[in-house]
């Protein structure tokens, strides 16, 4: 089994864990990672209660298309629309059927003139190809995972802010980066174990 299953994918271990996880491979070529840098990273822990992760995900792309804004005067609201859609921070999180009607309340509110787009299913609503085009039009995208496939990522909400690529032996592995609100840097998600129930929230 491979020892980085259930570890963060950072800068400082890619390497490790993909040697990890192709132990018998011979060459690898790192492509330069595409990432919009823009994107505020966020901590959960600084705002609302414990289970805010996909609103800290929105207060996140939120600042992006409104940076004269401040991040508590957005979350504030993020949390007040949230709480009209059953979200209760010490119970439960945020049902992600209503990540987009949040994102399209407070974008109405702030005056954001973006239209909130929703996808399901990976390699069914969206696959590698599709995320990085939407980061080639500079668009962050919130990922809500049921399973990441490692174990790591779990019921969790994180925002793909890049992607990279690296041949293994001549074959592309896929990863997303993503702001995972648990530290202020970015990590790594292996997007060939990601799991099918998975939802794409962005504004286009």
């Amino acid at each position: 089994m491979n020892k980085f299953n259930s570890i963060r994918i950072s800068e400082s271990n890619l390497t490790e864990y993909l040697h990890a996880k192709f132990p018998t491979a011979t060459n690898f070529v790192y492509l330069a990672p595409v990432r919009l840098t823009a994107v505020p990273q966020l901590l959960q822990r600084d705002y609302g209660k414990a289970l805010d992760c996909t609103l800290t995900s929105i207060t996140a792309i939120m600042m992006y298309y409104l940076p004269h804004k401040g991040d508590n005067e957005i979350y504030d609201e993020v949390e007040k629309v949230a709480e009209k859609y059953f979200y209760n921070g010490d119970k439960k999180g945020t049902n992600p059927i209503f990540i987009r009607s949040i994102m399209k309340d407070v974008a109405k509110h702030f005056g954001l003139k973006k239209s909130m787009k929703v996808r399901y299913l990976n390699s069914i609503g969206f696959n590698f190809n599709s995320i990085k085009k939407m980061i080639g039009k500079k668009i962050p995208v919130i990922i809500n995972i049921f399973k990441d496939g490692r174990k790591y990522y779990d019921d969790h909400s994180i925002t793909i802010t890049g992607y990279r690529e690296v041949k293994v032996d001549g074959k592309t592995k896929k990863f997303l980066i993503v702001q995972d609100n648990w530290a202020k840097d970015y990590s790594y998600l292996d997007f060939d174990c990601l799991g099918m129930i998975a939802s794409l929230n962005y504004a286009d």
